[in-house]
């Protein structure tokens, strides 16, 4: 590093220095390094762009002076025309209430038909981006929604555990058991595996014995699965009952992004 630094040094004492400035800049010791600053050279002014007017979005003029009390009056002659045919069923009364029936299907048609055609037009308006109805959409939602829930699982696995309650004697932990088991080894989730009776399980024969957690958190239910933060020593209800491989993966899930504020 001291070798490369020395012709550099010997070029800055062999450079010239005016009269004007030079070495002026010694003199200035309280400045240190912020004498070495950019020289302001003024420069023409490069003229400004054009501004364009913004576009505006575009609104119907309204022909009514109170819409709402217009969508009354209208609803109100549709009503009044269909009570008018069932009290009185005579040709002209019924024929006039399918007249003004099939004008109201005519005009919900229409807005229906243009809602269509608006969403088409203004992709932000389109919920079913977010949410996609078709199923070729649908596929791509649903893989989005598997990867973020595997990317929340992968991560409280490095700082979360499972506390896993449970009795020898319930067939349904005994059901659990496996179907924890199997995830846990899946992700890597430490699983805390916690006997109210003192007994073992085949997939947790050696399990660790009470010591007031389940009166604490009030297990009265096995088997029963809590989130476990042991850093903020956060714990979360995760479970009661037997519950899937996926809807494990679905709390964790939840629980992961309230954690965030996504939710």
């Amino acid at each position: 590093m001291l070798k490369s630094l020395i012709p550099a040094l010997a070029l800055l004492v062999t450079l010239p220095c005016n009269a004007a400035g030079g070495l002026e800049y010694l003199k200035e010791h309280d400045r240190g390094w912020f004498w070495y600053e950019p020289v302001e050279i003024p420069q023409e002014k490069a003229p400004e762009p054009e501004k364009k007017p913004e576009p505006q979005t575009s609104v119907a003029p309204n022909p009514y002076v109170d819409p709402t009390g217009a969508m009354k009056a209208y609803q109100k002659s549709i009503e009044d025309a269909r009570n008018l045919a069932i009290l009185d069923p005579s040709p002209a009364n019924v024929k006039h209430y399918m007249a003004v029936q099939k004008e109201a299907m005519n005009r919900s048609g229409i807005f229906a038909d243009t809602w269509r055609r608006v969403l088409w037009e203004t992709p932000e308006l389109d919920e079913s981006l977010k949410s996609p109805m078709g199923k070729a959409g649908m596929d791509v939602h649903k893989n989005q929604v598997r990867l973020g829930k595997e990317e929340a699982i992968n991560q409280l696995a490095q700082t979360d555990g499972i506390f896993f309650f449970f009795k020898k004697s319930c067939p349904y932990c005994h059901a659990q058991a496996p179907i924890l088991k199997s995830f846990a080894a899946k992700y890597g989730v430490s699983v805390i595996p916690i006997s109210l009776d003192g007994g073992g399980l085949p997939e947790y024969p050696v399990p660790t014995p009470d010591v007031g957690w389940a009166e604490r958190l009030g297990v009265n239910v096995t088997p029963a699965m809590f989130m476990v933060n042991p850093r903020t020593r956060e714990i979360v209800p995760m479970a009661y009952g037997v519950i899937s491989e996926e809807e494990i993966k679905d709390r964790i899930y939840t629980i992961a992004m309230k954690r965030v504020g996504d939710i």
